[in-house]
C-alpha cells in the first residue's frame, strides 16, 4: 500500500473510533494533502513529530467527525481527473 492509501485508511479508522489524533508516515506528499485538509477545515492541524511520523489532529463538530467517509477515487489502474 502506498503512503496516500495508508494516510486515508488511518484517517477513516480514527474518525470511526472517535480519536482526537492519529499518526501517519512523514512524506512531502502527505504533508501537502494534510495542508489541503487544514485549509478546507476537515482537520484541526498536524505537527511533524520526527523524520518518520506526523501527528494529525482530527476536527469534531457536535461529537461527530467533520468528515464521515474519505475515499480514494483515482487508482493506478483507473485514473480519474
Amino acid at each position: 500500500m502506498d503512503l496516500l492509501g495508508i494516510l486515508l485508511a488511518r484517517l477513516k479508522q480514527s474518525s470511526k473510533q472517535s480519536l482526537l489524533s492519529t499518526f501517519c508516515f512523514n512524506s512531502i506528499f502527505c504533508i501537502q494533502i494534510l495542508q489541503l485538509l487544514v485549509r478546507l477545515n476537515y482537520i484541526k492541524g498536524f505537527s511533524i513529530i520526527s523524520k518518520k511520523f506526523i501527528k494529525i489532529y482530527l476536527k469534531y463538530s457536535n461529537n461527530r467527525c467533520v468528515f464521515r467517509n474519505i475515499i480514494r477515487i483515482s487508482t493506478a489502474g483507473k485514473r480519474i481527473y
